[in-house]
């Protein structure tokens, strides 16, 4: 339905501007990290044909392609969830 938009006050237009800045620091840093060699092992998922028990170890797979997909469709709400994964 049609939601009230809260008119933006200085404040908010500065947090909206400190996400964006944020967002493309950690897309700077992610496109760094994932050219390292020492990352080449994490850029996509494990396949089960790789490792069969990898799930029933790893309860929260994640690679650091979906990292970035997260990161571009904006479902990261704050920068310590991209950090935590």
């Amino acid at each position: 339905g049609d939601r009230l938009k809260m008119p933006r006050t200085p404040k908010t237009i500065l947090e909206m501007k400190l996400v964006k800045e944020t967002k493309e620091l950690l897309a700077k840093f992610l496109d760094k990290f994932t050219a390292l060699d020492e990352a080449k092992n994490f850029r996509v998922a494990v396949s089960p044909d790789i490792a069969p028990d990898y799930l029933d170890v790893i309860k929260h797979p994640m690679d650091l392609g979906q990292v970035k997909d997260k990161l571009v469709e904006h479902k990261y709400s704050i920068a310590k969830s991209f950090v935590r994964e």
